[in-house]
This record gives C-alpha cells, sequence and structure tokens, in this order.
C-alpha cells in the first residue's frame, strides 16, 4: 500500500499510523470500505428528530467502521455542543457556545471540553460532533448560538480549546460544519461565492487553526462554488490534506452529506454518517470499476484506523492527550507526550474504563453542573444600567415582578441535533426564586396583555422582563418530510425577519417600563437583537443568550450582585439592520463579503449601538502605561526587507518568526472586586482592513488592584492573504493598535507600531 502524503516516513511516523498501515495491508477492499460508513438507519435518525419515535436522536452513540477482526475500534458518534446529547436526564447542559463566548474565557472553555468529554466517555461514545465553528456572515442565521459569535478570532481561540480540553480526554474532537455553512433554511441546496481573501481570512482560518488540534472535520450540506463541500475536492483534498496537513478523518454530515458516490470518494471524503447509502456496496463497485483508486480508499482506511488506535490508546491510560501545539501533528504530539497539560477537576484524567464502571460519578457530576454555572455568570452581557439601578436590594424589594412567558421555559436552545436532556433545568422564574429574601412576594405574568403588565409594574418595587427566543423562533431546522431536503420546517430555521423582537414582546417590555421605570430586560437570543424604543425606558438591559441547566441561577446572582457581571457581547448589535450585509435566506445563488459584523460597522464609519466586545461591569476599570514592541526572532526573515511568508499552498510555515509584544498596566478603579475582559484589536498597513480582534484576556482584579500584563500575538496571527501571490503575508510598515474593553468606533486613538 502507498504510503499517504500526510504520514510520510521522513517526518517521523507514530506507533498508531504504523499500525493502521500495517493492518490496512491486511484488510480485504470490503473491510476497509466498512471503515467508512455509518450503521445508523435513517427513518430513526429523521423519526427521532421529529419526536414520532419513543428514543429521541442520538439517544445512544450513533457507530461507524470498525474491524473487529484486526482490533479497529467502532467510531462512537455523540453529538453536541451544548453538551452530550445521548441519554435521557443524564447529562450537563452548558451554556450555548455563543454564551461561552461571551465569557471570552480560553481556559473555561477547555475545562468545558474536558468535561463534555468524560460525560461522552461515560454514554459510550469516543467521539464529540460539536466543536461547531462557522462564521454567521448575518445573524439571521439560526444557528449562530451553536458557535462562538461573529469574529473568525474568537471562533478559532474557543473553538481550538474546546478541541483541546476533549482531545486530552482521548474523546476525538471533530469540528463542522466545514465550510461557508451560514444559512440554515437552504442549507441543503444554496451556494455560496466568495473572494480567495474572505474565503481564507474570513471562512476558513478558524477551521485551519482548530484542524491543528482536533482528530476529524465534519464537512457542509451546502456546496461552494457550484460543488457540495462533502465532495468538493478543493476544499477537502488541497486545502484540508494538501496545504493544511490536517492528520484525522473527515466525516459528513448526515444523510445528504454527499450526493454522489465517486466524487466524495475522490475528494477526499472518509466517512459517510450517519447511515450507508453512496458508500458501502457502491464505492465497493466504484473502485472494481476504476472510477475510484484503491489507493483512495486505503488513504481513508488509516486515516480512519490511525486516529481511532491513538485515542483508544488514550481511553486506556496507555498514553496521555495531547495539549495542542500550533504547527505540530496531531497524532504524532498526542504520541510523545509524556505528561498531559492543566486538567479539569483534580487527580489524574481518569481512563474510560474507570468511568464507564460508574458513569453516574461523571454525568452531570457535582463539578460539572458547577462548571455550567461558572460559564453562565461570566456570560451574560450587562449593557445597560442607567444610574447604577442593578444590583437590586434583596432585603428592600417587598414586590417583584417577573413578566414574559420565557421567565418559566426550561430555555436552553434549539431543538435540533443540539439538544440536550440534562437531570433539571432552573429556569430564570426557579433562580430568582431561589435567590430572594423571604419577605419577598414574586408575582409571576406570562404577559399576553401590556396594559395588565403596565397595572402589574407599577405595583412592584422592581420589574424583570423576559423576552426574546426560543426552540420554535431560531435553530437547526427540521424537514417534514423524511425524504426531501427542501420541505418547510416545523421549527428553528433563520431568524428571516427583521432582528427585533414580536411585536407583542415589544409592547409589552414598554408597558412595563411606562409602569415602573425600575424595569430590568432580560433578552435571551442566539444572536443580534435590536432593541426597539423601549431601550431609553428601561432601568437596566442584559443578555442572557442561553444559559443551559444552571442559567437561572447565575442570571440570580447577577441581578443581586453575589456575581460581578463580566460578560462581552461576541457580536455587534447595530443602530439598523441596514448596517449588516444584505442576506436574502431564500436565494440559492449568494456571494459573502469580505465585510460582515463589526468590521463591517468601522469600514463604513459607522458607530453601533453596542460595539462588539461590549460589557458593562459592577466595578470600573482603566488601562496605563500601553506599550507596544515587534521582535524579530533570531534566523527569522527581515521583515524590514521583504513581507514574511506565514503559509500557503507548497509553503512551509517559518519555523522562526516574530510576534509583536503588547504591555500594559491593568486598575480596578471601582468599589468591588471584577473581572474584565482586555481587547486587542489590530489594523494591517493594507488598504482596506480594519481594527480586527487579535488577542484578548480575561482578567480578575480586587477592588482597588492592578495587574501587569503582556500579550503577545504571533506574527501568523497578524498575516493578512494576498490573492496576488496566494498566501498569508505579513505586510511590513505602520500597525494601529487599539488596546480596549471593546472593539474601536471610527475616530478612535490608537497606539502604532512599525513592522
Amino acid at each position: 500500500m502507498e504510503k499517504h502524503k500526510n504520514f510520510p516516513a521522513s517526518e517521523g511516523e507514530d506507533i498508531y499510523t504504523l499500525k493502521a498501515q500495517d493492518l490496512v495491508s491486511k484488510m480485504t477492499l470490503a473491510e476497509k470500505v466498512d471503515l467508512m460508513g455509518g450503521k445508523a438507519a435513517r427513518s430513526k435518525i429523521h423519526g427521532a428528530l421529529k419526536g414520532t419515535l419513543r428514543t429521541h436522536y442520538n439517544e445512544h452513540p450513533y457507530q461507524a467502521g470498525g474491524c473487529a477482526r484486526l482490533g479497529v475500534p467502532e467510531m462512537k458518534f455523540c453529538d453536541g455542543p451544548r453538551g452530550v446529547v445521548c441519554g435521557v436526564g443524564k447529562a450537563t447542559c452548558f451554556p450555548a457556545p455563543v454564551m461561552r463566548a461571551a465569557a471570552f474565557d480560553r481556559e473555561l472553555e477547555e475545562q468545558i471540553g474536558e468535561a463534555i468529554a468524560e460525560e461522552a466517555i461515560a454514554s459510550g461514545a469516543n467521539f464529540f460532533g460539536g466543536v461547531c465553528i462557522n462564521v454567521p456572515y448575518h445573524p439571521g442565521w439560526g444557528r449562530s448560538q451553536e458557535t462562538y459569535g461573529e469574529d473568525t478570532f474568537l471562533i478559532g481561540s474557543l473553538g481550538s480549546a474546546l478541541a483541546e480540553g476533549m482531545e486530552k480526554r482521548g474523546v476525538i474532537a471533530c469540528a463542522k460544519h466545514f465550510a461557508f455553512n451560514s444559512m440554515e433554511n437552504l442549507r441543503f441546496d444554496v451556494n455560496v461565492t466568495c473572494s480567495k481573501k474572505t474565503e481564507r481570512e474570513i471562512f476558513l482560518r478558524q477551521f485551519q487553526k482548530v484542524s491543528r488540534v482536533c482528530g476529524a472535520i465534519m464537512t457542509a450540506y451546502n456546496k461552494y462554488r457550484g460543488e457540495y463541500c462533502g465532495q468538493n475536492g478543493y476544499l477537502i483534498s488541497k486545502v484540508l490534506f494538501g496545504e493544511w496537513g490536517f492528520d484525522g478523518f473527515t466525516i459528513s454530515d448526515f444523510t445528504w452529506g454527499i450526493r454522489d458516490t465517486i466524487a466524495a470518494a475522490n475528494a477526499g471524503m472518509d466517512v459517510e454518517m450517519a447511515d450507508t447509502r453512496l458508500f458501502g456496496q457502491r464505492l465497493i463497485e466504484a473502485v472494481r470499476s476504476g472510477n475510484v483508486p484503491e489507493d483512495v480508499i486505503d488513504l481513508a482506511a488509516v486515516r480512519i484506523a490511525s486516529t481511532l488506535l491513538l485515542h483508544e490508546a488514550i481511553l486506556e491510560g496507555k498514553i496521555s492527550g495531547a495539549t495542542g501545539t500550533p504547527g505540530a501533528g496531531r497524532i504524532s504530539r498526542a504520541a510523545e507526550n509524556s505528561g498531559s497539560a492543566r486538567s479539569f477537576g483534580a487527580g489524574k484524567t481518569p481512563a474510560a474504563s474507570g468511568i464507564l464502571r460508574q458513569p453516574s460519578r461523571y454525568l452531570a457530576s457535582p463539578p460539572h453542573r458547577a462548571l455550567a454555572k461558572t460559564c453562565a455568570q461570566e456570560g451574560i452581557t450587562l449593557l445597560k444600567n442607567d444610574h447604577g439601578f442593578l444590583p437590586l436590594d434583596r432585603k428592600s424589594i417587598r414586590r417583584l415582578a417577573v413578566i414574559g412567558r420565557l421567565a418559566d421555559q426550561d430555555n436552553t436552545g434549539d431543538h435540533g441535533s443540539a439538544r440536550v436532556y440534562p437531570p433539571y433545568v432552573t429556569s430564570i422564574l426557579d433562580g430568582l426564586h431561589s435567590h430572594c429574601s423571604a419577605k419577598t412576594e414574586i408575582v409571576y405574568y406570562r404577559g399576553h396583555n401590556a396594559a395588565h403588565a403596565r397595572r402589574l409594574a407599577w405595583s412592584a418595587d422592581a420589574v424583570i422582563v423576559v423576552a426574546g427566543y426560543d426552540y420554535r423562533d431560531e435553530g437547526e431546522a427540521i424537514s417534514k418530510d423524511e425524504h426531501s431536503t427542501t420541505t418547510g420546517t416545523f421549527a428553528g430555521g433563520d431568524r428571516t425577519g427583521k432582528l427585533r423582537l414580536k411585536e407583542e414582546e415589544e409592547e409589552m417590555i414598554l408597558a412595563a417600563c411606562q409602569g415602573n421605570p425600575n424595569t430590568t430586560v432580560v433578552l435571551i437570543a442566539g444572536s443580534t437583537v435590536i432593541p426597539g424604543n423601549w431601550l431609553c425606558e428601561a432601568g437596566a438591559l442584559l443578555y442572557y443568550y442561553y444559559g443551559g441547566m444552571e442559567g437561572g441561577n447565575a442570571l440570580a446572582d447577577i441581578i443581586f450582585g453575589d456575581v460581578c457581571p463580566s460578560g462581552h457581547l461576541p457580536f455587534v448589535i447595530p443602530e439598523s439592520e441596514e448596517d449588516l450585509p444584505k442576506l436574502d435566506f431564500s436565494e440559492k445563488e449568494v456571494v459573502y463579503g469580505y465585510y460582515h459584523g463589526y468590521r463591517k460597522l468601522f469600514h463604513e464609519g459607522k458607530k453601533a449601538l453596542f460595539p462588539f466586545g461590549f460589557g458593562l461591569s459592577y466595578t470600573e476599570f482603566c488601562i496605563e502605561g500601553l506599550k507596544t514592541e515587534f521582535t524579530e526572532d533570531k534566523g527569522s526573515m527581515r521583515l524590514s526587507d521583504a513581507a514574511c511568508i506565514v503559509n500557503g499552498p507548497g509553503v512551509k510555515p517559518l519555523e522562526k518568526e516574530g510576534n509583536l509584544e503588547i504591555r500594559l498596566l491593568l486598575k480596578n478603579t471601582g468599589s468591588r472586586e471584577g473581572a474584565a475582559v482586555l481587547q486587542i484589536y489590530v489594523q494591517s498597513p493594507e488598504g482596506g482592513d480594519v481594527p480586527t480582534l487579535r488577542a484578548y484576556e480575561r482578567v480578575f482584579l480586587q477592588e482597588g488592584g492592578s495587574r501587569e500584563i503582556t500579550i503577545h500575538i504571533a506574527g501568523e496571527d497578524l498575516s493578512m492573504f494576498s490573492e496576488k501571490e496566494d498566501r498569508f503575508l505579513l505586510l511590513p510598515g505602520e500597525y494601529r493598535i487599539y488596546a480596549g474593553f471593546h472593539a474601536p468606533d471610527p475616530g478612535e486613538n490608537y497606539h502604532f507600531v512599525q513592522i
């Protein structure tokens, strides 16, 4: 069997690749092809999603591949990303990734990855298909809640942290949906095009980052440049395996992820999920007829087997998990690592056998539930707080009015493939009840009549109005007809109307605010909601996103001041939807532009209503003594002489390169402890570039405390894609640096550094 270029002996093959190559050489064609197919029944998958079966979607892991004769384990798929989808009333439901993005906490996300991995193992899985890292080109995308906001850098940073946490535990982390998946209702049909610069900088860059630490990549349903992503040779063979040197394996999205046996196999698709329709016997016939070379099957089989064997060794405790070193091969790194990095919880990483013996110790365990609560506390974002209205003094409130249909719902996000089934969910109303004084009367009204809401608000000492969305308004779109890809949906989908609340909710909020100025509005949504006229009337505004099973308790902690709010928006809220990209969700041919979100507003000189990265606190922070310096590592190319090639087709990244060092003093000048989210935005000398997030750090400071902060930004993260050179370049010239607590507005002052 010819060796795949991704496993060249000259670069040092690890034992799992060598073992996989040996095993594959002993397999029959049928056994190799069997590795490449899912074993689930389509009718059961779609029936479960529609609720027509007694079991829910992915209640048990979906199996694929495996070769018992030669000891290659099966892939056992568990979906996400809010937690483990398998099981009923067992798993921890973490906040949706968009809320985790609002925490701007990479360490926390890695801990969540470790916790989810433990629960996946306890559920019988070895594969987690929930690292969603798509860029929402427009916030109306129904599945915006599943990814980490709108910024490519933030998405890549947090997605790689989640994957690293899972890989350390021996669970295969799968990044999805590769690529350009930013429309839901027409995800099976839409064809996306964009410029090469937009492709590489905006929509693929985060996949490149996460591909260095994950074990699998799931392709998208949509087309890119006329070809379905699941059989797109440019994306899979040329970019993913060729340019990036990805050493895991690919899987298709379920059922309709590939459309043609020959095209998919030759493009580099490794596993058809979750049922086998176009691979299996059809793929065997394609090989025998000469339409698919058997070498293609061999390469896929080696990729699959080596990844499964490696992770089996980690699960069995034979080797420690990978820690994630950019540029190093994931398989070699894991095999060579003698010790794992910081791990969630205390003690040695448990082997899978230990977890399976006592799964109840890991499924929704107290440490995991506490982690979910911490994440919600860090993510809840305070956007308005007139005259220090919050936090509420629980001792002085005799009557608290809670208004809104969502206040007493178990609203953790959409009801598609990401739905988790936890043992309980603390609603917002539950959390308020458990945190209020025993002397406080809580009056709850679902809010059907605005006039009644006004009267109720007038009679209370304080008012909390909960408004926004649930699974019926946004999320994964589920076809009514299991045999169709285009029939309408019964729940979820894109927000194709305006990015505002329903008219009746707008009226309810305004009525409550007019009845009582001491009104806090809590917004539930997976992305941008543009407030109406009620914004100027409300005393406070909190963005709750989708808070997970402990969200209600976390929100009450914020409202009553037990925890200082520290969340920051992972997307921009503009003054008008007209400031966002024009995108018709009913079109089957779309073009994605280079600018979207906060970068588009800056490019057009428009000020946001609430900038990307914005979030208030109960304390105050300031930055002093900002200093910047670009240091060129010894042996690197002189940037003053020529642009520095970072990577590109056939070009190996520089082994040594410079980095931008930023030093400053961060102070807490307020009256209590709290966490600041320091954000660094950089604008390159390239014409048309805008300040873009390139680094961030979450810093906790006591009252009056300060800390000297040093941040390093690698040259790779400063590089821009040149369509003329067809590669990333670190351009020489003057760079504008902005350090603050949200994205800069046009006209802000900058620090300059010469590179």
